[in-house]
């Protein structure tokens, strides 16, 4: 089962079991314990006086009396005293111990806080590190679905240098209109930054339109022998067959544009008597009227288009091909779809499906109904973590989006902050959604497709 985090309040989060950060004594004691026990009711003081004390580093397992959780799972964690005094693999401990009992008791989902952040004074970031390190190393040998709850974005913090790198590639990356409507700049605030970000999305959509006019005609192109003829240009007509064309429907290459000059409102009298001589280049005043048509045998344009000559240059009058005939010459040069194009690229990392599917924090189940179904529908993060698991580069991780109808997007966030991650290597799901987490884009994996299915 996958990993997620979470804004919320751990005492009502609905879960098999809960993970307390408990006093070493039986007694209650202040934030995340202090809710739980008034939560819970005084039952759970008295199972926890049951226990006795609790050595630092170890957990224990009681009922969850009123709470929307099955158990409660009192894990002692560390103070910090300034990192010399094995306060880490003490920390590490604590999760393992909860980690074992959760299973132990055949829990299939699990809530933690962030232990030992709050009056145990543990550095967040170095705490969140060895969280996510505990869960990932778990879920590799368990199904579980793990929850880290936090209670607002203070209580979350990841490394310094690495927010503010996020945060330059963003501003560099983010479109106008999510600057506009995310961080409501002013009118006059169209400096460097801007013109940068509309200097890239300009060359984003060149490229987008090259590459959609390259796949055109790579589609109708591509299983023929020889290439489509270049068009051929109307025929220019004779100088003598001008007058007698005067009244003819006319080609829209040859249009004249005083022919869209709508004429004057009164015309002189024709003289009948008088019967002008043909001459080689004929004129005719500016505005006036083509001369009338007969009506029993209307004179055909002798300048006209040429006859389609087909793909293949010879000449042909037959009929334009059928919607159906088009429909199976476009689907013929279709690609492979998500699936079959993922089991590909599993096939060809040498890695296995369980190392790949567990990188990618998706559920067991949900890969088997990804490898059974070629026509498999995902979710835009499903693909992006399997991208992140599989460590694709950039035009990788574009083209198995593309497979599932899906695009890269400097607009988006979430695919903001994972061209970050591929962009610098960072390959790991947990601290790529620990990533995401911090600056509110959708975390990867099956959290929500197991939701949705």
């Amino acid at each position: 089962m996958p990993f997620e985090i979470v804004r919320g309040d751990i005492t009502e989060f609905q879960a098999d079991a809960i993970v307390n950060t408990a006093n070493p004594m039986p007694v209650v004691g202040y934030g995340v314990d202090a809710g739980i026990h008034a939560k819970a009711g005084p039952k759970l003081l008295a199972a926890r006086k049951r226990i006795g004390a609790i050595a630092e580093g170890c957990a224990a397992i009681t009922r969850g009396y009123d709470l929307s959780a099955r158990y409660v799972i009192h894990a002692v964690s560390p103070a910090w005293k300034g990192g010399d005094a094995g306060e880490e693999e003490a920390l590490r401990r604590t999760y393992d111990s909860a980690l074992k009992l959760a299973a132990r008791h055949r829990c299939k989902s699990v809530a933690f806080p962030l232990l030992a952040t709050g009056h145990y004074g543990f550095p967040k970031p170095l705490a969140l590190q060895i969280a996510v390190n505990a869960f990932s190393a778990f879920l590799m040998d368990h199904e579980m679905q793990i929850t880290l709850v936090v209670f607002d974005r203070t209580s979350f913090q990841l490394s310094g240098n690495l927010v503010k790198d996020v945060e330059s590639y963003i501003d560099e990356n983010y479109v106008k209109s999510k600057l506009n409507q995310e961080f409501h700049l002013p009118e006059d605030a169209e400096d460097e930054l801007w013109h940068r970000l509309m200097n890239q999305r300009r060359m984003s959509e060149i490229e987008a339109r090259e590459r959609y006019r390259t796949k055109r005609e790579e589609v109708f192109y591509g299983s023929m022998p020889m290439k489509a003829p270049e068009p051929e240009k109307p025929e220019e007509p004779e100088e003598e067959d001008l007058e007698e064309d005067a009244g003819a429907p006319r080609d829209f290459g040859t249009l004249h544009a005083a022919s869209r000059i709508e004429p004057p409102a009164r015309l002189p009298a024709p003289d009948a008597d008088h019967t002008p001589a043909p001459s080689a280049t004929p004129s005719r005043p500016l505005g006036a009227p083509p001369a009338p048509r007969e009506a029993s045998k209307p004179a055909a344009p002798k300048a006209s288009f040429p006859m389609f000559t087909g793909f293949r240059g010879k000449e042909t009058t037959a009929a334009a091909p059928s919607p159906e005939q088009d429909i199976s010459q476009l689907l013929a040069g279709m690609k492979d779809g998500f699936s079959p194009t993922l089991l590909h690229m599993i096939d060809r990392s040498g890695r296995t499906d369980a190392d790949v599917y567990k990188h990618a924090n998706v559920d067991r189940r949900l890969f088997s109904k990804i490898r059974s179904n070629p026509q498999y529908n995902p979710s835009k993060t499903l693909v992006l973590a399997f991208a992140i698991s599989l460590k694709l580069d950039l035009d990788d991780t574009k083209y198995l989006l593309e497979t599932a109808g899906f695009a890269l997007s400097n607009s988006n966030i979430t695919d903001t902050v994972v061209a970050y991650c591929i962009r610098h290597n960072i390959y790991d799901i947990y601290q790529v959604n620990s990533l995401l987490f911090q600056f509110d884009g959708m975390l990867l994996g099956s959290v929500r497709e197991v939701k949705e299915a």
